[in-house]
């Protein structure tokens, strides 16, 4: 818990298992981090990095601007000491009015939390290892739930990032935006280019009424090309961000929210559910380590 003046900001550990696996290939581990902000509407996000191995590690920070495909941007290239966290912010190499998404590689495990500041909204969430391929490993997944979205309730919004973990294809990515009762409200579908990322913003969706609660659901969709292969759905990770807002115009923030999507591998398996059991069959212990009331 981080105690600011405005209040307690939860924020979960990294596990051994969220560092993610050594790719064989290359050596190295890679992380991803779907929403990135430099001078955007008054917020700027700080990535946070800590060596959690036991050798020094090399790391190199990329970012993907949402609007440009084609280009990476190198931010860094750092030594870290095995415990040491460094701080970097992407206002030194991207911005003004910058949105985007980064990746990271590093020769050792790596934690990673993304902070994003503005007026009146501090928001952290955790940057989630990359595919290793030859392992057959992953912490992405080709479906992210995303359980609490507000679209212009009691002046809150939400937005929702989605980062393709793909280095080489794009990802067709369709949302579901579920009422409370799971219905269907309505879905959008749209590409995101390689280790790049795409925003849908609640209040801009149509069919989606004002003072509404719901959930959503991100699935990665099989494509293919007339002569193509079919390409199999890659990996996604989603980061919802909620805003909330002190009028209709959204002239002021009072209080911000972001938490990571939870993948197939651990909530539920869509849409059979079939499986050995446990979150492979959408049953299993949920702990909750703080209550309030």
């Amino acid at each position: 818990l981080l105690n600011r003046k405005s209040g307690l900001l939860g924020l979960s550990g990294i596990s051994s298992d969220m560092e993610g696996a050594r790719d064989p290939r290359y050596s190295g581990y890679t992380y991803y981090a779907p929403m990135i902000f430099a001078d955007k509407d008054g917020l700027n996000s700080v990535l946070q990095i800590q060596n959690s191995g036991s050798e020094c590690s090399s790391i190199e920070i990329w970012f993907k601007d949402q609007e440009n495909c084609l280009r990476n941007v190198l931010g860094d290239v750092l030594t870290v000491a095995p415990g040491e966290t460094v701080r970097f912010d992407p206002n030194t190499v991207v911005g003004p009015d910058w949105i985007g998404s980064a990746w990271i590689r590093g020769s050792q495990p790596l934690g990673i939390v993304v902070d994003t500041l503005g007026p009146n909204h501090f928001t952290s969430y955790t940057a989630v290892a990359g595919d290793v391929w030859d392992l057959d490993w992953s912490y992405g997944n080709q479906v992210s739930y995303l359980p609490l979205t507000y679209s212009e309730y009691q002046g809150w919004d939400t937005a929702i990032e989605v980062q393709n973990l793909s280095a080489t294809y794009a990802a067709k990515v369709k949302v579901y935006f579920l009422d409370r009762s799971g219905d269907v409200i309505t879905t959008l579908v749209d590409w995101i280019c390689p280790r790049g990322s795409q925003t849908f913003f609640l209040p801009l969706v149509g069919s989606i009424p004002g003072n509404w609660v719901g959930s959503a659901r991100v699935e990665s969709q099989e494509w293919v090309t007339p002569g193509g292969p079919l390409v199999d759905p890659p990996r996604i990770h989603a980061v919802a961000l909620k805003e909330k807002w002190a009028d209709p115009q959204r002239t002021s923030r009072r209080e911000a929210i972001a938490y990571n999507g939870q993948s197939e591998s651990l909530l539920y398996d869509w849409q059979l559910g079939a499986g050995k059991g446990g979150t492979a069959s959408g049953s299993a212990v949920l702990a909750i380590p703080l209550l309030a009331k």
